[in-house]
């Protein structure tokens, strides 16, 4: 698909998440006045195997034309995945288009087995992907995502990964 964009040298894409839970409390980066974790790593679990998971995400570049499938031709680079102790990424040489891409991100749970990619928004709610235009030479910032997740931690809730799809 790269050769209908009008392909160029690279521009820099920032993406930066905020993990929360399901009263909107900040889990991962932490608020100024909220107790706050220095990660989203080893988090309480239950159902399945797993008694603590690593929440990461992981971040697809698509052609819009392919209405979100990022799979085959439609992928502009591989699926980046990032881990449960960053909250903020740049990633460099990302091919420079005319038309926009399409940015989508997902939720991954880790140490439930197999990587759980993009459970249920009853789990792990993302927002839907963004559009935009990676110019040569220049930063696209996606801005923040906010990442809702389905525990409490003012309460001793621990994510359901039966729940998720991940058990």
């Amino acid at each position: 698909m790269l050769a209908s964009t009008a392909c160029e040298a690279g521009g820099v894409v920032e993406l930066n998440w905020a993990y929360v839970d399901r009263d909107g409390d900040p889990i991962f980066p932490g608020g100024l006045f909220s107790p706050k974790l220095h990660d989203a790593c080893d988090l309480a679990a239950h159902g399945g195997s797993a008694s603590r998971v690593d929440l990461a995400v992981r971040l697809e570049i698509c052609d819009s034309a392919c209405d979100g499938d990022c799979a085959g031709d439609c992928a502009i680079v591989p699926p980046q995945r990032f881990g449960c102790d960053v909250a903020r990424t740049t990633l460099s040489d990302v091919p420079a288009a005319s038309d926009p891409y399409l940015f989508v991100l997902s939720a991954v749970i880790l140490g439930a087995g197999d990587p759980c990619i993009a459970p249920p928004p009853s789990c792990i709610a993302v927002p839907g992907p963004r559009e935009r235009t990676v110019e040569q030479g220049q930063v696209t910032d996606l801005q923040v995502f906010q990442i809702a997740v389905d525990i409490d931690l003012r309460g001793d809730d621990s994510l359901d990964l039966e729940a998720c799809g991940c058990g």
